[in-house]
């Protein structure tokens, strides 16, 4: 992500967790500005559904729920740029 577009700061993502455990993280964009928040989450069987909620103008809250057991990418874009630190989940 730009610098110059501000910072975008995503909560902490469980690293570790167990199958039909639901996860959820936030999204806050409120030093970068108002933009389009997205967020993916993949394993190596396909995309994962993820339920997005926009809490204010700034923050959103994504929880999704691994079926299998493996590692899961999670990935946020802002404006459609990646957001650096975003994180792996292995799910035991």
């Amino acid at each position: 992500m730009d610098s110059k577009q501000g910072v975008v700061v995503v909560a902490a993502v469980v690293v570790t967790c167990c199958m039909t455990l639901s996860l959820s993280s936030a999204v806050d964009t409120s030093e970068a500005g108002i933009g389009d928040v997205d967020v993916t989450v993949t394993c190596s069987s396909g995309h994962v559904i993820v339920e997005r909620q926009k809490l204010d103008e700034f923050r959103h809250k994504f929880t999704f729920v691994p079926s299998l057991a493996l590692t899961h990418d999670v990935s946020v874009t802002f404006n459609k740029q990646q957001v650096v630190g975003t994180r792996h989940c292995s799910v035991r």
